[in-house]
């Protein structure tokens, strides 16, 4: 993990200088002004520093502690966090998520209190990569979430692809590598049609890297009887338990991670917690290929269509 501690002379600096810009937190404003965020956070070489070690080593995970996170000014967390994604791509959100905000609120909902599997329950979160159900060029390739109030300590653990794979078999590696797993909608879409994917791998290798794609609520054998199949997402689990690092989210902190390259779970939540979650694509090209949007706002119902052939109901 890249670890970045910002001094408390840089954080009141960014501080004082995106406070002057508008306080508008709807999408259009926030694209709008992101541009002058990440112009005010490149100002910092610590910082930009922060970001090329991130990208040029492949690192899969990224923390920034010590960001302003003011009571009061939650526009000013709202504009640094659409800023941050723009060091690497640009943010998105799917329109059936979240209230269509580009930045997604996560804190428990009275709606889906004691719900397990949903960034909107208190329950606990099990472990999986985001949007598993979309094909790998309409899911987001890094997560950032950046803490406003963490008071409950909530946990978030996030296991890394690589160390998985030292501990999988070759038999393992080659079942979760196949065509036999379906998975389901995630629960945050919020629909009453029962939809699956096509018949997937759980593990994709790339040209000189392997990638994941899972969600442990939703994701099955294609065929009920595969038991081998069964026992190879069980150990993929009890893996991850073994080699998974802990981080309890602080007030300013940023953690920004490779959707494909880790999976990652959250415990339950006791007491307060406030997050933003931004999703991040290096290119939206084959989004706006589907339907353009000014919002960069993107419909499940148009991804789902291009990305499951053979679509089950």
């Amino acid at each position: 993990m890249e670890n970045l501690l910002l001094t408390q002379t840089e954080s009141n600096d960014i501080f004082s200088e995106v406070r002057r810009l508008p306080n508008q937190t709807d999408n259009i404003s926030l694209l709008k002004e992101s541009s002058n965020v990440l112009e005010i956070l490149k100002k910092h070489e610590s910082i930009v520093d922060a970001f090329e070690r991130f990208i040029n080593n492949q690192s899969p995970v990224l923390s920034i502690c010590n960001l302003p996170a003011v009571n009061g000014y939650s526009y000013v967390t709202q504009l640094l966090a659409v800023g941050l994604t723009r060091f690497i791509g640009s943010p998105f959100q799917y329109k059936e998520q979240n209230q269509r905000k580009i930045n997604a609120h996560l804190s428990p909902s009275p709606t889906f209190l004691g719900s397990d599997h949903t960034g909107e329950g208190d329950g606990e979160f099990g472990w999986h990569t985001d949007d598993a159900i979309f094909q790998r060029d309409y899911r987001c390739n890094w997560i950032q979430l950046f803490c406003e109030n963490n008071d409950a300590k909530t946990i978030t653990e996030i296991a890394a692809l690589t160390d998985i794979m030292e501990q999988l078999t070759e038999t393992e590696t080659k079942i979760l590598s196949k065509n036999n797993f379906v998975f389901g909608i995630p629960f945050s879409f919020r629909t009453d049609t029962f939809f699956k994917s096509s018949n997937r791998p759980v593990l994709y290798s790339e040209t000189d890297h392997q990638e994941i794609c899972y969600s442990s609520y939703n994701c099955h054998p294609s065929c009920p009887d595969d038991i081998q199949s069964l026992l190879a997402l069980s150990r993929l689990n009890r893996i991850a338990n073994n080699v998974s690092k802990q981080v309890v989210l602080t007030k300013g902190q940023v953690v920004i991670f490779n959707n494909n390259l880790v999976i990652h779970r959250r415990g339950k939540i006791n007491g307060r917690r406030s997050i933003y979650r931004t999703y991040i694509r290096t290119s939206l090209d084959a989004l706006n290929n589907i339907k353009r949007s000014n919002e960069n706002l993107y419909s499940f119902s148009h991804l789902l269509d291009e990305s499951l052939p053979g679509l089950g109901q």
